[in-house]
């Protein structure tokens, strides 16, 4: 008798041992089932089935198919997406209405209705980094798509009410901007497969910041005066002892960034010294050649501001030369670029950077400088200043930007 218990115990042992195995493997099916789907890199956009009209928010809504960054394939699965211009709140996202023509639309999603009107269906949806799964025709013609909408990415002004409109970083002038990062593909289901850890492809941040900012006695302790767009005025004292910290004014939230010097030193980095190569990459006369060459001198010059140890910090006074010279020495000693590279401490003249020189793109192209850009000009018509870059001195809130041009004549001095 004990033997048999003790070979029914043994028996149930070894059936709970494989329970908890096939269990696991279970939970890990499924953890894994719940990753499985690759981020998308692109868009295509494909035809509407035949006589179906969608808006969203009053726009036309297109319909598309996504490709991928790995090889992955979903089934055809099919989006209508409308993207809303870049100046867009999200909160404007909140309620929006849908309206589908040319077919019966349904969905199971219990919490959202559409209403018939004479063939015309419609709903208001919460758009704000939420999609939906609808379907669009009856019996054989019925398809499931994913609705879901976009704000156009990149930056601006904000202007809207709430907005801080003016802000000092330490008593100096900062920018406020507004970013607002679009990923590609909104409402795929990438971003929506881990329902414990959704992905925003809508994510917006705002900035106030300013670069060569006089260094205060405390940085733990920096003061940031502010006004919004209805007057309203305030004081705060931020944390920016590692260059950046969030502040919240109002209802939104910034990212209050700055990069303090003394006043006696010019702090060179991408926002304060570059080379541009907006002129080269928007002409025509622009061959392969010349921009394989910018690219190369683009990367070049981000791994320069990227390594800890090269120098950034230069005296007031120093010329735009010398730290020209010193950054482009810099990636020809680190064979980042060609040796075909005006270098020297004598140097008045760029002539070639990087096997990129004068008459490269035309008879007309060359190298040439500007300070205190102005990003609301086309850099075709960039100033240039009226003064070899080995006499320019700089100042510590000095900005520059080298840049190739095609054609100088359309550059004023």
């Amino acid at each position: 008798m004990n033997k048999a218990r003790k070979n029914i115990s043994k028996w149930l042992g070894m059936m709970l041992a494989v329970a908890m195995v096939f269990s696991l493997n279970l939970t890990s099916m499924t953890a894994k089932a719940a990753t499985s789907i690759p981020q998308p890199k692109a868009q295509t956009e494909v035809t509407a089935p035949a006589g179906v009209a969608v808006t969203i928010g009053g726009q036309e809504a297109k319909f598309y198919q996504d490709t991928y960054k790995e090889t992955y394939d979903d089934g055809g699965l099919t989006f209508i997406r409308t993207e809303f211009a870049n100046k867009t709140e999200l909160d404007d996202l909140s309620s929006v209405e849908v309206k589908i023509t040319g077919a019966a639309v349904a969905t199971k999603d219990t919490d959202v209705k559409f209403t018939n009107n004479s063939g015309v269906y419609s709903a208001n949806l919460d758009l704000r980094n939420k999609a939906y799964t609808i379907t669009i025709g009856t019996g054989e013609n019925a398809k499931d798509y994913i609705l879901a909408a976009n704000i156009k990415a990149g930056t601006s002004v904000p202007t809207n009410d709430g907005y801080v409109v003016s802000a000092k970083i330490n008593k100096i002038d900062a920018a406020i901007t507004r970013f607002v990062n679009d990923d590609p593909c909104a409402g795929n289901p990438y971003y929506t497969q881990d329902k414990d850890n959704l992905i925003d492809w809508i994510s917006i941040t705002n900035y106030i910041q300013k670069d060569n900012v006089e260094k205060p006695t405390d940085t733990k302790a920096t003061p940031l005066t502010y006004t919004l767009k209805n007057g309203t005025t305030g004081t705060a004292t931020v944390d920016l002892s590692k260059g950046t910290a969030k502040v919240t004014i109002g209802k939104y939230v910034y990212t209050v960034k700055a990069s303090f010097v003394a006043s006696d030193v010019f702090v060179a980095s991408p926002s304060t010294f570059w080379i541009d190569f907006q002129e080269l990459r928007n002409s025509k006369d622009a061959d392969e050649t010349a921009l394989a060459q910018a690219q190369e001198i683009e990367d070049a010059v981000s791994m320069y501001y990227e390594d800890e140890d090269t120098q950034k910090e230069f005296p007031v006074g120093t010329t735009n030369m010398k730290v020209l010279q010193t950054i482009l020495q810099w990636c020809v000693d680190n064979g980042l670029i060609s040796t075909d590279t005006t270098l020297g401490e004598s140097t008045t003249y760029v002539a070639e950077i990087n096997g990129l020189g004068e008459f490269s793109v035309g008879s007309l192209s060359g190298w040439m400088y500007t300070d205190n850009p102005d990003s609301s000009i086309k850099p075709e018509k960039w100033y240039t200043a009226p003064i070899g870059a080995a006499s320019y001195q700089l100042a510590a809130d000095s900005k520059i930007a080298w840049f190739y041009a095609v054609d100088y004549t359309t550059h004023p001095w």
